[in-house]
C-alpha cells in the first residue's frame, strides 16, 4: 500500500480516530522537531518506504519518506531530511573553520559556508544520480 502513496504527502487525523501507532507495530523514532510529543515509524516496507506518524496532545500526523531510515540513512536524510544535512555540513565546517584560521569571526564564518556549499554539493551530486 505504502508503495503506492505518494512520499511526503502529510494526513492528519484525530486523535480519538485511530489506535496508537505502538499498539500496530511502531516504534519510537527521531524527526525533526514540530512541536510533536514523540515520534513512531512503521518498520520498512519492501521497497524501502516508511511511515512516520508525528504524536500531538490533540492529533496524529503522518507522511510516507521516501527512504525508510533503518533501510539507508544517508538516504533518508538525502530525501526526506535535507535540511539535517544540510545544517550538519555547515556546523562541521563551522568547526573546521574555527580549527584551521586563528580569528574566530572570520573562521567560523568562512568553515561554515564552506561546509554547507560542500553538503549542498554533495547533496546534489547524489540527487543526479538517483
Amino acid at each position: 500500500m505504502l508503495e503506492r502513496e505518494p512520499a511526503g504527502a502529510w494526513i492528519r487525523l484525530a486523535r480519538a480516530s485511530i489506535v496508537h501507532p505502538h499498539m500496530e507495530g511502531a516504534v519510537r523514532s527521531l524527526g525533526w522537531p514540530r512541536g510533536q510529543i514523540a515520534d513512531w515509524r512503521f518498520p520498512p516496507t519492501p521497497g524501502c518506504r516508511g511511515l512516520h506518524v508525528h504524536e500531538y496532545a490533540d492529533r496524529w500526523e503522518a507522511h510516507v519518506d521516501r527512504v525508510h531510515p533503518a533501510c539507508d540513512p544517508l538516504g533518508h536524510l538525502q530525501h526526506d531530511a535535507p535540511q539535517i544535512l544540510i545544517g550538519g555540513g555547515a556546523l562541521v565546517g563551522g568547526l573546521l573553520g574555527l580549527l584551521l584560521v586563528r580569528r574566530q569571526g572570520r573562521g567560523l564564518a568562512m568553515g561554515t559556508t564552506a561546509g554547507a556549499l560542500v553538503r549542498l554539493a554533495l547533496v546534489s551530486a547524489r540527487s543526479s544520480r538517483t
